[in-house]
């Protein structure tokens, strides 16, 4: 059973169960108010993601920047019944906007109530169910807290009520797991004010309130109990981080500090224990176990002279390093399992598996040449361009074939060697092989598990 959990906890985090539905800023600037999800998609406006790769992808070939818009909502039947949260967030794009140096239209934000469908209830699961997801994978997270009354009780709603929301908790946990903590804006004031990275002097409680997110209000406690799985792929994540990536060290050491609070075994029990003997374990860190293929793990580059186009965003993920000693290291991080099963699968068997096992296994061929030669900056050693081998496959798939790795076992061990493939084999452009570039990862199989 807990294994189950935890390759469910992961799966929260690397896939989307609903896709990620996005508005172009100058559209919703022209739209006037927050619209939900069901009218805008009726009449074509949203853009429309259907999977993590998709979504990659789409910010790679469009130079797209992707904002998720965190709030509270201000009414019981409708978000922003009086346009004031509406009026913070266009503001403060305009400002983004002009601090990237990018044009509106390449701006494209989610928010809650047209992200989300409003009336299918068994769909709305599915898409607050990819929350964390959805933030993990945005380039810029915006709290939007303005000073305003609640519609309906009354209540005053400032940045002190939002960040007592166990949900708006959650979504920020997203954000920090994800290595993101200066890609954080606050718009918490009234008029044209640009929006605010945390100040130094809060934000160590700001991340430290925001990871407890079982503390948190919910107007249905029962919520807490949906959480335990995003909130433990989240930790998962921030881990995996710090192993592969020496990434993520400020969040983790703000969770071991207070990690049974944040953690509270009434709802985690023994996973958390169980999660962190498996990242921690030499076959997770020699790269077999890694369950984040799919997940970009480089926070963007804002440059206010330029702005976040194609260029910049491939060299935030693909950094060039002149140590043979890493090229060797994110190689092997490469190279594993891409298919959850019981069983162990071989995705190098030549002319053998199944179809998806091809196109997993031509995914990671291409991530190792591609990692490899965003390393070293140059393409694999043309002495060995000949000794590569494609797997017998369908035609269509020949050309997705990269760098072939062949793994053994010896002495209990498991190690990795990469023969390159002709160059004019790879299109590192093709849906199946734009795998992200740079980063350390694999996926997360049953029988990585202890």
């Amino acid at each position: 059973m807990e294994k189950e959990r935890i390759i469910e906890s992961v799966r929260k985090v690397t896939e989307l169960s609903y896709p990620a539905c996005y508005l172009r800023a100058d559209v919703l600037r022209a739209a006037g108010r927050l619209i939900p999800h069901e009218r805008l998609r009726n009449e074509s406006k949203l853009t429309v993601l259907d999977t993590r790769e998709k979504l990659s992808k789409f910010k790679e070939e469009e130079g797209a920047v992707l904002v998720f818009v965190s709030h509270q909502w201000l009414g019981s039947s409708e978000p922003d019944p009086s346009n004031v949260h509406w009026s913070s967030i266009v503001n403060a794009l305009a400002h983004m906007r002009v601090e990237l140096g990018v044009p509106e239209e390449k701006i494209f934000v989610w928010t809650d109530y047209y992200s989300i469908p409003q009336e299918n209830s068994t769909v709305k699961g599915l898409a607050i169910s990819s929350l964390p997801a959805y933030a993990a994978a945005a380039d810029y997270f915006l709290i939007v807290a303005p000073p305003c009354t609640h519609a309906d009780t009354g209540a005053a709603c400032d940045l002190e009520s939002y960040q007592r929301r166990g949900w708006c908790r959650l979504e920020q946990w997203s954000a920090i797991a994800s290595d993101h903590m200066d890609c954080i804006r606050i718009a918490n004031s009234a008029g044209d004010v640009p929006p605010r990275r945390p100040d130094e002097s809060e934000a160590s409680d700001w991340w430290l309130q925001a990871i407890h997110v079982f503390d948190g209000d919910f107007s249905a406690p029962a919520d807490k109990s949906a959480l335990v799985e995003p909130v433990l792929g989240l930790w998962a994540l921030a881990l995996h981080l710090r192993v592969s990536e020496q990434r993520a060290e400020h969040v983790c050491s703000l969770v071991d500090q207070c990690k049974a609070s944040v953690f509270p075994n009434a709802y985690f029990g023994s996973l958390v224990d169980r999660l962190e003997a498996i990242i921690g374990s030499a076959e997770y860190q020699q790269g077999l176990a890694g369950p984040f293929s799919r997940v970009r793990t480089a926070p963007p580059i804002a440059s206010k002279q330029g702005s976040l186009a194609r260029r910049s965003r491939v060299s935030a993920v693909q950094p060039r390093v002149s140590s043979a000693q890493q090229v060797i290291q994110r190689t092997r991080n490469l190279t594993g399992l891409l298919k959850r099963s019981a069983t162990p699968v071989n995705l190098w068997a030549d002319g053998h598996g199944s179809g998806d096992h091809k196109t997993a296994a031509a995914r990671i061929r291409t991530n190792v040449r591609q990692t490899v030669e965003g390393v070293t900056g140059r393409s694999g050693d043309a002495s060995a361009a000949g000794s590569g081998r494609s797997l017998s496959r369908p035609r269509s798939e020949r050309n997705l074939v990269g760098s072939r790795p062949r793994s053994w076992r010896h002495g209990g061990a498991t190690s990795a060697r990469v023969e390159s493939a002709p160059e004019e084999q790879l299109q590192p452009g093709s849906e199946e092989g734009s795998a992200h570039r740079g980063c350390a990862s694999v996926s997360l199989s049953d029988q990585s598990l202890p």
